[in-house]
């Protein structure tokens, strides 16, 4: 029998597929696994300060929106990262030792047809 899930950690842009992308998560971490749901704020230095507090309050408040909704919040955490999306996925990979990242790809940029520097290309270049 294979190993079991201990983290995953699901990848959120605050897009339509976030919840689905969520429930998937959930349903790889099981019972006994743990999932983590992330989101990056991408830098916008010369808004400054305010809108990056703005930002990262709205991120938290759509996180805790889908623990809510979507999870049993017994074994679901939240993070919230300034910077790059890639970046913040495999800081979040390494630091937690997860097992899997579950992102939602948008229509178009499959694996098949993969454009430079895609998060997920990026995520899969450097594991």
């Amino acid at each position: 029998m294979g190993r079991n899930v201990r983290t995953v950690i699901a990848m959120l842009a605050e897009s339509p597929l976030d919840e689905c992308v969520v429930r998937y998560a959930a349903f790889l971490a099981g019972l006994r696994g743990r999932l983590l749901l992330v989101q990056a704020i991408p830098e916008h230095a010369p808004l400054g300060a305010a809108h990056r507090e703005a930002s990262l309050a709205d991120a938290h408040q759509h996180l805790q929106g889908l623990t809510r909704r979507v999870t049993s919040a017994g074994h679901t955490s939240t993070d919230v990262l300034y910077g790059d999306a890639a970046d913040a996925i495999l800081a979040e990979l390494f630091e937690q030792k997860a097992d899997l990242v579950v992102m939602g790809i948008p229509a178009g940029h499959g694996f098949g047809d993969r454009p430079a520097g895609s998060v997920a290309a990026h995520v899969l270049a450097c594991t």
